[in-house]
């Protein structure tokens, strides 16, 4: 593996990573984390049907919708990392305009 390849990974200048992260996920070594990400996406999602149902027999079936719901939540950042990437992308966005807000309240 090349160090030039690890290069895309990082972010130029003071932006959330977004640019970095996506570069990172074009090449073959983030292809392959997409992969590995999918299928463990996949599994939890699995496992989490399997936790609903046990949960919603043993008469909790707001503990099973519970743990369903997260599970789909978990599975579907794992399965599209793309979308994470833009999501983590959003909420930096929101913090930094929230510290920004609050550092002109106190002065």
């Amino acid at each position: 593996m090349n160090m030039s390849d690890l290069h895309g990974v990082l972010a130029v200048g003071t932006g959330t990573g977004e640019d970095g992260a996506n570069s990172f996920l074009g090449s073959d070594i983030g292809k392959a984390v997409i992969a590995l990400c999918g299928v463990a996406g996949i599994i939890i999602l699995v496992v989490c049907i399997f936790k609903m149902v046990k949960n919603v027999t043993n008469g909790r079936p707001g503990e099973g919708f519970k743990v369903f719901f997260w599970g789909l939540v978990v599975g579907g950042l794992l399965f599209r990392l793309d979308i994470t990437v833009s999501a983590v992308s959003y909420m930096s966005g929101l913090l930094q305009k929230v510290f920004d807000s609050a550092q002109k309240v106190t002065g």
